[in-house]
């Protein structure tokens, strides 16, 4: 499932958003750190277990999982140390879910280590020079005028943003990509300029 088919697959699970969190591939797909995922974990609260009991048929597991359907598994949600929020629902926070990387033995897992560090990383560098980034003034005008903006410092205002804990920020090529709040902010790797900013249709 690509990202767009995974949110169609959530958005029609029958279950509230506050009583699940998103996990592994899912999430990873989410951040656009992956460009699709096999099947959807989710971590749920027992309430959140209780509703998926009277809407499915699910299937207890040795391992204390339960299959949904044929694309989603849940397990309950103690298994978890940390979440966020990002847009409309919970993932797993990406330096728990990097702990528990580390510590499995299946080849799978271990195999997105690195592109699960490079995105930290990529992270990490942009907002460790959150105070380089910046605009010209004909990039304010056209940044204001793509978000109907109507600010004195629109610079300041995409910092927070991008500085915001829900933002998802990854990097492709030789672009920093950062999406929040329906909003994508194109950034320069090299000069922490901002390119563009445009609401997400």
């Amino acid at each position: 499932m690509n990202k767009k088919e995974l949110l169609n697959l959530i958005e029609n699970l029958k279950i509230d958003i506050e009583e699940f969190t998103i996990l592994s591939t899912g999430a990873l797909v989410l951040r656009n750190i992956y460009y699709t995922a096999r099947d959807l974990d989710i971590a749920v609260t027992k309430k959140g277990l209780k509703k998926l009991k009277n809407s499915y048929n699910l299937i207890q597991q040795e391992s204390g999982w339960y299959i949904v359907n044929d694309k989603v598994e849940c397990v309950l949600d103690d298994m978890i140390n940390k979440k966020i929020k990002l847009g409309k629902y919970y993932v797993q926070d990406i330096n728990d879910y990097l702990k528990f990387l580390n510590t499995s033995k299946r080849e799978k897992d271990k195999q997105k280590i690195p592109i699960v560090l490079e995105y930290i990383n990529n992270k990490n560098t942009l907002l460790s020079n959150i105070d380089k980034v910046h605009t010209t003034k004909l990039g304010e005008e056209r940044i204001k005028n793509n978000l109907k903006l109507n600010i004195n410092n629109v610079v300041d205002y995409l910092k927070d943003k991008i500085s915001s804990k829900e933002c998802i920020i990854y990097k492709k090529g030789k672009n920093y990509y950062c999406e929040i709040d329906n909003i994508k902010i194109t950034i320069n790797s090299y000069n922490y300029s901002i390119i563009t900013a445009h609401i997400i249709k």
